[in-house]
């Protein structure tokens, strides 16, 4: 049985794959720092934006920021390497990933930062160009 390779033009394929690096050192260096330091003052964060969540410190978030966010778009960056067809949906997943994690951040603690409006446009940013990405050709090998 043959596999079924997806053919990246420079845009949008390998854009993706550098937003999804982008995306993976700043998840796993922000989620390492938060579990290391769950009070969040190596990223000059308080707890006391966790008032009325959950949440007692950063250890959680930041796990989930590490494995969901940060291992989560290592994965389509993978099957990107091996030219699996599973890099566009994969890719798409993560950004739908990322812009869930953005809302709930707004819906727990509120806009804090300039950062929950940057990560949420490179969100839209992997999604748009997962869609492009998949438009763009499927070729069999």
């Amino acid at each position: 049985m043959r596999s079924r390779c997806t053919r990246y033009p420079f845009f949008p394929g390998w854009l993706l794959a550098g937003q999804l690096v982008f995306l993976a050192i700043s998840a796993l260096y922000g989620g390492y720092l938060l579990v290391v330091e769950p009070s969040g003052q190596r990223l000059q964060m308080s707890t006391s934006i966790l008032e009325g969540t959950p949440f007692h410190d950063f250890r959680l978030p930041g796990l989930f920021l590490f494995f969901g966010l940060g291992v989560g778009a290592l994965l389509p960056l993978l099957w990107f390497v091996f030219r699996s067809t599973w890099f566009i949906p994969g890719s798409g997943a993560v950004g739908a990933a990322l812009l869930a994690w953005i809302l709930a951040q707004l819906l727990f603690v509120g806009y804090v930062s300039w950062l929950q409006l940057f990560y949420a446009l490179l969100g839209v940013s992997i999604i748009v160009l997962a869609i492009l990405a998949r438009h763009a050709g499927v070729s069999t090998a």
